[in-house]
């Protein structure tokens, strides 16, 4: 073993990360902000909070771990950015500031599946029982579709209260259209804290104003022009495996990006 994956190993005992990776049990870990390590497992996300995982020990790590994945010059101002390998073949993504917030190291670790499936096992254990084989879209509304749509039409504050409600609950998309100064942000707010305070959230933005007091397990993302763009954090977030992100300006963005976006399997955005 090399002396820059010692280092790394170090970093990540001394952080209590290590500890975690070691759990047969967990399969993602994540840190959102110093002072607290996130982890999911059989009973969804968990957390605990340390000391051990400051800034300046967590800039330790992130460095040491873009040493060994041979990212020279990432987690600079102009770089902010690494996706890493750890010493145990774990894959990480790192993001720090600016493009999080200040003092805020963000990190999260994916641990491999060590079980290995045959063909037969899938057939057997009744996996492949639950493939949904593509056809071709015929754009035909479902019934509960058909009802959201109506319920959204009819105008009176009272149904567009319950529509949004609704929604969220079924986890649909949301796109709030709304010129300078016309209450775009709190609306997002106010529908924001409908979500559940038990998954995972990220926003992103280009100036801080999403705020998620309710719900403890989120991240707040950043773009910058001439520094990094949206793109390139969108692309960062969904390595972060959040159960929903909340995109806060779509101002210059291209097509391609927002509907890649939509369609990865995390909904209601």
């Amino acid at each position: 073993m090399s002396e820059e994956h010692i280092i790394a190993r170090q970093f990540l005992v001394q952080t209590g990360i290590q500890e975690l990776l070691d759990m047969d049990d967990v399969t993602e870990i994540a840190v959102n902000q110093p002072g607290r390590i996130w982890f999911e497992g059989r009973d969804g996300w968990c957390f605990r909070d340390t000391d051990k995982v400051s800034y300046k020990a967590l800039m330790g790590l992130a460095y040491a771990l873009c040493n060994i994945s041979g990212l020279e010059d990432a987690l600079k101002p102009h770089n902010p950015i690494a996706s890493v390998v750890l010493p145990g073949g774990e894959r990480g993504q790192i993001i720090v500031p600016p493009a999080t917030e200040d003092n805020c190291v963000v990190l999260s670790i994916r641990k491999p599946s060590l079980t290995r499936f045959s063909l037969d096992d899938y057939v057997n254990s009744g996996r492949f029982d639950r493939v949904k084989i593509a056809k071709k879209h015929t754009a035909v509304l479902t019934e509960r579709q058909k009802y959201l749509f109506e319920l959204s039409r009819k105008g009176d504050a009272a149904s567009i209260a319950k529509f949004i409600r609704e929604a969220v609950n079924d986890r649909l998309n949301f796109l709030i259209v709304g010129g300078t100064g016309s209450g775009k942000t709190t609306v997002g707010k106010a529908i924001a804290d409908l979500f559940p305070p038990e998954r995972r959230y990220a926003t992103i933005e280009d100036v801080h104003e999403m705020t998620l007091p309710n719900h403890p397990n989120h991240i707040h993302l950043f773009y910058k022009k001439g520094i990094v763009d949206a793109k390139s954090i969108i692309e960062a977030c969904m390595r972060l495996k959040p159960d929903h992100i909340f995109l806060a300006e779509l101002r210059g963005m291209k097509h391609g990006v927002i509907l890649k976006l939509l369609t990865q399997g995390m909904k209601a955005q």
